[in-house]
């Protein structure tokens, strides 16, 4: 009986597909570049003083170019309290500069970080009389 079952089986199998062929001609050569590993940087600051501020982050590429990019402004409102604001970026590892400027461009502080490979960096810093103070 079981081979009786089973004969009745390779044939219902064989009725169902024809001829099936599978082939692979010619040869590929494939070439993965794995993804760079970057670390997240979150930069938190709140303004104490009666100014207004702009935190920009600059660094230096591997070629030896200087490259700069905006974070976020910092307004002040001495009736309401100190103003807060935060930016959360996807960065290559190295050395970076927080760098704290008025609306016209002038720095009045920098300060370096450092983010190492695949990693997770959280800066809070508060300004007080023109400088950057880093609380965390």
């Amino acid at each position: 009986m079981k081979q009786l079952l089973m004969a009745a089986a390779l044939v219902g199998l064989g009725a169902c597909g024809g001829e099936v062929r599978s082939s692979v001609r010619g040869s590929a050569v494939v070439e993965i570049t794995p993804a760079p590993i970057v670390t997240e940087l979150i930069v938190e600051a709140t303004n104490e003083d009666a100014a207004d501020y702009a935190l920009w982050l600059e660094w230096q590429e591997v070629n030896g170019s200087w490259n700069q990019t905006y974070l976020f402004s910092l307004f002040c409102n001495p009736s309401r309290g100190p103003t807060q604001d935060f930016a959360d970026l996807f960065v290559d590892p190295g050395t970076y500069n927080i760098l704290l400027a008025d609306p016209l461009g002038n720095v009045f502080d920098s300060q370096s970080v450092w983010l190492p490979e695949g990693g997770f960096l959280d800066v809070h810093y508060q300004v007080v009389n023109g400088f950057l103070v880093r609380t965390s």
